[in-house]
């Protein structure tokens, strides 16, 4: 299109160029009226003169004269015709020139409805540019929400993981401190057993005593003994013994019999 306008420009230069010319033209053709005028007006007065004059010598003089007049007419005759000739040319070159700045006009409008139609074209794809745009947007928005929703679920699920892990590493503490303690238990059981087998003695009536195994108290519930009280009731009758008290209530104090 920069192109095309380039060259119109051009081309009007060219034809005010030709229009320079033909006022050119026209500015002499009218100096060449001018001087026909001159000529017509110097013929009648020769040829008034020519009427006056009797003399044969005169009219030589006066015919010298009409020559010299048609002389410059033929003249001016001759540079109107070339006058035409360069003007009908110069005519034809504008008509030329005319032509070509009206098709060359065509061109450009045609240029500039294309130019049109790609602007059109243009705004149509950067308005679906611009509605895929949003769309992406969106949709970005929309991951990130998702994405926030994840870690928020992750951060859930990994506390829940923290808690789990808390309550095992207490369950396994219990379970560690319930198998110790029933250790222990048994341990003491089975010195509280060894106790009592010391301190009981054969009956007096020829009863056989009854001796209890040790009780696992890691298997199963059992019922709880009260190792404090039965110390204590063996250290009284073990005491009494040593001071001579009666040794059947000694041994009726100790003598026990576990279920």
């Amino acid at each position: 299109m920069q192109e095309g306008t380039n060259r119109i420009v051009q081309q009007m230069k060219t034809l005010g160029e030709f229009v320079g010319l033909a006022d050119q033209f026209v500015q002499e053709q009218s100096q060449i009226a001018s001087l026909t005028q001159t000529l017509a007006l110097n013929a009648s007065l020769v040829a008034a003169r020519a009427s006056e004059q009797r003399d044969p010598r005169q009219f030589s003089v006066v015919a010298r004269e009409f020559d010299s007049i048609a002389n410059q007419v033929g003249r001016l005759a001759q540079q109107t015709n070339e006058g035409l000739v360069t003007l009908e040319q110069r005519s034809t070159q504008i008509h030329s020139v005319v032509s070509i700045i009206d098709a060359n006009i065509q061109n450009l409008g045609g240029l500039v409805r294309g130019f049109t139609e790609g602007v059109d074209q243009s705004k149509r794809v950067f308005s679906n540019v611009q509605v895929v745009t949003d769309e992406t947007v969106n949709a970005g928005e929309a991951v990130t929400q998702s994405s926030r929703a994840i870690m928020t679920a992750a951060q859930s699920a990994a506390q829940v993981v923290r808690d789990i892990a808390e309550i095992a590493t207490q369950t396994a503490g219990l379970s560690q401190r319930t198998r110790a303690q029933s250790e222990e238990m048994n341990l003491l059981s089975s010195q509280l057993l060894q106790s009592i087998d010391f301190f009981q003695l054969p009956s007096l009536t020829g009863e056989k005593t009854m001796i209890q195994k040790p009780i696992d108290l890691s298997q199963g519930k059992v019922t709880t003994v009260d190792v404090s009280s039965n110390t204590a009731s063996n250290n009284t009758a073990f005491n009494n013994s040593a001071s001579g008290n009666n040794l059947s209530t000694s041994n009726s104090s100790t003598n026990t019999v576990y279920q």
